[in-house]
């Protein structure tokens, strides 16, 4: 009889805890897991088969993940340790402190969809999640799903961030790098001028055709806005005061550090 793969193994897992999804991340088997009495810590057995950076992956994956299920940046159903070891926690200054344990990192689970949503928020796309590929596949001739059309497309928006456009519109400017470009991308060199525009009207977000000046980001202010965002997501904690004693003590220049 024959069994399946490792690869068909982890397909049929929908929950992972902590450990799980840190191997994986890493590329190994959660199997390879243990959890290091002496130091309080878990850790991975080495096989031959690992990817060379594998132990720092899990190391800096597990603390991540726990840090974002801590922050509610990720969700899980939260089990505690049992230990003796207890910690005041709070996320804002203004708000009652609690007294708790530290998350149980082997039973906390997180469900497969909110695991792959995290992922996709920070751009990162390990091979047992996303084994279609990633978005940076988009520039990989020998992907099975390669389009050349959309590899040029892709790479004529990504050029707006950082374009200085002298007195054009953005599907203009498109148009411009496309067939500047064209020539590097498979079987493109002879695109008509026709099947330009039309690929440039894709990724024109401008449809009003305004006449441009230096970079989009700025002409449209989107980076004001994302700042003036931040600011006013921002929370206003609550002031700490502390009195501090009058000295009449004077520091001489030899008590200084420095």
């Amino acid at each position: 009889m024959k069994g399946i793969s490792d690869e068909d193994v982890f397909k049929l897992m929908d929950v992972f805890s902590i450990v799980d999804a840190a191997c994986l991340i890493a590329g190994v088997s959660p199997n390879q897991a243990y959890y290091e009495d002496n130091w309080g810590e878990w850790g991975i057995r080495g096989s031959s088969n690992d990817p060379e950076n594998a132990s720092h992956v899990f190391s800096i994956t597990l603390n991540a993940l726990t840090n974002s299920i801590k922050a509610d940046k990720l969700n899980a159903v939260i089990v505690l340790e049992h230990h003796n070891t207890k910690y005041l926690t709070q996320s804002s200054m203004s708000k009652n402190w609690l007294l708790t344990h530290d998350i149980d990192a082997k039973k906390t689970t997180i469900d497969r969809v909110d695991l792959v949503t995290w992922l996709k928020q920070k751009k990162v796309f390990p091979d047992v999640f996303f084994p279609q590929g990633r978005i940076s596949d988009i520039s990989n001739t020998e992907h099975k799903f390669y389009c050349p059309k959309l590899h040029m497309l892709i790479d004529a928006w990504e050029a707006l961030f950082t374009a200085d456009i002298q007195s054009t519109t953005i599907k203009k400017y498109i148009e411009e790098y496309m067939n500047a470009n064209k020539s590097k991308y498979r079987g493109l060199a002879d695109t008509k001028e026709s099947s330009i525009s039309s690929l440039a009207e894709i990724a024109n977000f401008d449809k009003g055709g305004s006449t441009i000046v230096g970079n989009p980001l700025h002409h449209f202010g989107i980076e004001e806005h994302a700042e003036i965002g931040e600011v006013k997501k921002q929370s206003i904690n609550a002031q700490i005061y502390a009195e501090i004693p009058a000295s009449n003590q004077t520091v001489l220049d030899a008590d200084l550090p420095f």
